[in-house]
């Protein structure tokens, strides 16, 4: 009886799909960290980001909607496995302040995301440029900006 009650905050069933997915992923993510360590990890679920908003830009630029759809669900699903690792590893440098490195972390996608919100609106395009230009980024930074103190790789 409790778990059936209507609420404001219920998931509608046909929402579940995007949650299920980057979800799904991230339990995938927390078997394979023993095997592979957070830092390969890592690198896959950007590389994956990247490939889906290139399909994204590549149909909105085509206006093809399943290819779009293909792409949002690479993209999507490639949260589970980055939103996961890039917390543990960004945790694990700061292991002193680790709560306010937390918190850092948190609110730094929703301050981004909302700054740039309106970005997305500008043209059919401008999402995937959008995504494609942030996966890249995400790329980039990893590539080249070290931590302060190595980050060991556990196996």
């Amino acid at each position: 009886f409790f778990f059936k009650q209507k609420t404001a905050y219920e998931i509608p069933k046909r929402d579940w799909s995007s949650d299920v997915c980057s979800s799904d992923l991230a339990l995938v993510s927390r078997r394979l960290v023993a095997t592979h360590g957070p830092v390969r990890l890592l690198w896959s679920g950007q590389i994956q980001a990247a490939v889906g908003s290139s399909i994204v830009l590549i149909g909105l630029i085509a206006h093809v909607l399943p290819v779009v759809l293909v792409g949002l669900l690479v993209a999507v699903a490639s949260l589970g496995i980055t939103f996961a690792n890039s917390t543990a590893l960004g945790l694990q440098a700061s292991p002193v302040g680790a709560g306010s490195a937390s918190a850092l972390l948190g609110i730094s996608g929703f301050l981004v995301g909302g700054l740039l919100a309106p970005l997305g609106g500008l043209g059919s395009a401008a999402l995937g440029v959008l995504m494609l230009c942030f996966a890249l980024t995400g790329l980039l930074v990893h590539a080249f900006l070290k931590p302060r103190t190595p980050i060991t790789e556990d196996r």
